[in-house]
Order: C-alpha cells, then sequence, then structure tokens
C-alpha cells in the first residue's frame, strides 16, 4: 500500500513517456515551397490539384518506393469520416513521403513540375 502514490505517477506518467509531438506535415511542406519556389505560388493548389500532383510524383519515382508510399498512405482507412475535399488524403501522403524521406524530394518535384497563376488554377507541367 505505501507504494501505490509512485504506482500511480507511474501510470500517469507512462503514457507520456517517449510520446513526440506530431509533425505538421503541411507546415514542412509549406517552409519547403517558402524556400525554394514562392514565386510560384504552390500555396494556391486546390484540393481538386491534390490528386494529380501526387499520381504523377509517384509515376516518378522507383516502383518499390511508390508501393512503400501507398501502403502507409492508407487514405481510405485513415480518411474514411472526410465527406468532402481531399485534404486528409493530402496530409495522408504528406505524412508518408515524410515516412520514407521523400518528403523533401516531393516539395522539390511539386517546385519544378507546378505553377499557379492565382488560387485553383494550378498547372503541372
Amino acid at each position: 500500500m505505501k507504494n501505490l502514490p509512485f504506482i500511480m505517477i507511474a501510470l500517469v506518467a507512462l503514457p507520456n513517456i517517449g510520446l513526440a509531438r506530431p509533425v505538421n506535415n503541411q507546415g514542412v511542406f509549406d517552409r519547403g515551397v517558402k524556400s525554394i519556389c514562392q514565386s510560384r505560388h504552390i500555396k494556391w493548389i486546390s484540393d481538386g490539384d491534390f490528386d494529380d500532383i501526387i499520381g504523377d510524383y509517384q509515376e516518378s519515382i522507383s516502383p518499390k518506393i511508390r508501393n512503400k508510399i501507398k501502403r502507409l498512405a492508407n487514405y481510405k482507412r485513415y480518411c474514411s469520416s472526410e465527406q468532402f475535399g481531399l485534404e486528409c488524403e493530402w496530409d495522408t501522403y504528406l505524412s508518408a513521403f515524410r515516412n520514407t524521406n521523400h518528403l523533401a524530394d516531393f516539395t522539390a518535384w511539386v517546385c519544378h513540375h507546378v505553377k499557379c497563376r492565382e488560387p485553383g488554377d494550378c498547372k503541372i507541367q
């Protein structure tokens, strides 16, 4: 019984040990875009462009990496409650790119291949 306070503290503290703050994948992507290609106005990409950009980028990488990214970006599972838009899918892929050390490569690819003239008017080149 006299160890009960220590056990209680351990039970409260244990779930927090080793937890890192979640990474803001969009923020990491946005900072990369800002430093590489701010003049291309990538921030104006709309939900409708996300799928094409992700698909075109994946065509540029090896099938082995592409398959690993697709496994990690299981957006049907992670985004099952999303009813409109593709922001959850986009973030799921950004997370998969980060987890496979391809987020910087994806950001550079977007900077090289995408240019926006105004919000929602983005072209993949």
